[in-house]
């Protein structure tokens, strides 16, 4: 008599021996690893690498270069969010040539302001005496 069940299912082999990567929520409340066991993978992922995709890394050099990357034109928020972080880099480097001249001018007392930050420039200066 022949069966007509597939043979190859059954030739399979170990199928529940491991599990497929990010095959259950993590947080689920049905799951039945117990807290220590959770507690321990969140502290295994602390130290993986997080893997970025193309516009994660595209998006960290410019806010408007993802959607070029797509062939579309960038939002006014991407456009906003571009000139914001262009300002901002031209402030730091403003701030760290105000500081650089304190340093030549080399006065022991001198204070400076930079990002907000009331920093004594005694400490760095002392060095280049």
């Amino acid at each position: 008599m022949t069966s007509n069940i597939d043979p190859t299912i059954n030739e399979a082999g170990e199928r529940f021996h491991e599990g497929k990567e990010n095959s259950h929520l993590a947080l689920d409340s049905k799951d039945e690893r117990s807290i220590a066991n959770k507690l321990a993978r969140e502290e295994q992922r602390e130290h993986e690498p997080v893997e970025m995709t193309r516009e994660e890394r595209a998006a960290k050099q410019d806010a408007t270069l993802p959607a070029k990357l797509h062939g579309n034109e960038p939002s006014k928020g991407a456009t906003i969010d571009q000139q914001l972080r262009e300002e901002e880099e031209a402030e730091k480097e403003s701030h760290t040539h105000r500081c650089i001249m304190g340093i030549i001018g080399s006065v022991t007392y001198q204070w400076s302001y930079d990002m907000g930050w009331k920093i004594p420039l005694y400490f760095i200066s002392r060095q280049w005496q």
